[in-house]
């Protein structure tokens, strides 16, 4: 199911109804730049390969993931504290308070990845 949903055909029938890709080939199809799709899918599909090549070379073997244990532990609190800011029980500033001292807190107690807050 993974295979067909991200497929070239699957992810282009998508991103022509509006729907976002992360699939490079289908972002930069020609069919994009045309009249018709350039607003707004081309302009969009354009912005994402431009950041993609300017933070892309950051990235280890040219891809982001986790590289620490409990990233699903971090996931997790992160979706709960986002949310507090999305519905108003937080402040983003609040928020984003809570997310840097959960993330060192679980990172430290659960994981071996060494992890501070810069200012």
């Amino acid at each position: 199911m993974s295979r067909y949903l991200s497929s070239y055909e699957v992810q282009m029938a998508l991103c022509l109804d509006g729907w976002p890709t992360t699939r490079m080939d289908v972002l930069a199809d020609p069919i994009f730049q045309t009249p018709e799709l350039i607003h707004p899918a081309g302009l969009v599909n354009q912005y994402c390969i431009d950041i993609w090549a300017e933070q892309g070379s950051d990235a280890p073997d040219g891809y982001y993931y986790f590289n620490t244990l409990v990233g699903g532990k971090i996931y997790e609190m992160q979706m709960d504290v986002l949310h507090k800011a999305v519905s108003g029980e937080k402040t983003v500033e609040g928020m984003v308070e809570e997310l840097i001292a959960e993330t060192i807190a679980l990172e430290t107690k659960f994981g071996d990845m060494p992890i501070r807050e810069e200012k």
